[in-house]
């Protein structure tokens, strides 16, 4: 099964947290994080990653096993009552189709679903700098 390397921003306690437990899962949607819905939120980018990053360099990088990322087509307000339905039908619509996460229309954003947080090797997780190359 494919591996792919997303990028996390945040504390560094937090990192050595996530390394040695997993996710907390029940901090899903608690005072961020759902803007694509509720769900583990990480980044292809590392760069978009240190932007979240408490220093705005350490990130954490972790293997995803299997991810089957369905891309949206448009963004989404998570101010619209209409377009919050919306987007719930399309991520219903999506693990129908086997899909395991959703990915922003830029890109810059994947949200892996909680039942399937497993498909996160924290264990294997890699704390590490990241440096601007502008």
């Amino acid at each position: 099964m494919a591996q792919t390397l997303l990028y996390r921003g945040g504390r560094y306690t937090n990192y050595l947290n996530m390394i040695q437990n997993g996710f907390d899962l029940s901090k899903i949607s608690s005072n961020y994080g759902s803007t694509l819905g509720p769900g583990i939120y990480l980044s292809k980018s590392p760069a978009e990653a240190a932007g979240y990053a408490a220093d705005k360099h350490t990130i954490i990088e972790v293997p995803v096993e299997g991810l089957k990322t369905y891309k949206l087509d448009r963004a989404y307000s998570v101010d619209s009552s209409k377009q919050r339905r919306k987007l719930r039908k399309i991520i219903e619509e999506a693990k129908t189709q086997n899909y395991n996460s959703l990915e922003s229309v830029d890109g810059l954003e994947t949200v892996i679903w909680p039942e399937f947080a497993n498909l996160i090797h924290w264990d294997c997780a890699d704390i590490v700098k990241y440096q601007n190359k502008q």
